[in-house]
C-alpha cells in the first residue's frame, strides 16, 4: 500500500508487513502548486515497477520512494500539476 502524506512525505507497507517511509525531497526553487504531488508519486512508483520490477527488500523500496519524492518535489515546483522530472534523474 502506498500512502502519500503531503509535507510528511510518503510510505509503503508491503504484503509481508515491511513499512518504509521517506520524507519530502528538498529541491531548489519554490513550491508553487501542490496539485499533482500524490499523482507524481504514484506515477513514479508504477514506472519503477514496470521498468525494474517490484522491489524485493527494504533498500529497494527506500530507493523507489526517494525517487518518487524527488519527482513529486519537481512536479510541485511547476504550475498545473504536470509531471516533472528533476534534472538529476
Amino acid at each position: 500500500m502506498l500512502a502519500t502524506a503531503g509535507r510528511a512525505g510518503a510510505s509503503i507497507k508491503t504484503d509481508d508487513g515491511l513499512l518504509v517511509s521517506e520524507p519530502i525531497a528538498s529541491l531548489p526553487g519554490t513550491v508553487v502548486d501542490t496539485m499533482g504531488g500524490g499523482d507524481a508519486t504514484l506515477a513514479s512508483s508504477v514506472q519503477t515497477f514496470l521498468s525494474d520490477g517490484v522491489p524485493t527488500d527494504a533498500a529497494g523500496w527506500q530507493q523507489l520512494l526517494a525517487s518518487a519524492m524527488r519527482i513529486a518535489a519537481a512536479t510541485c515546483r511547476s504550475e498545473g500539476a504536470l509531471l516533472r522530472v528533476p534534472p538529476a534523474l
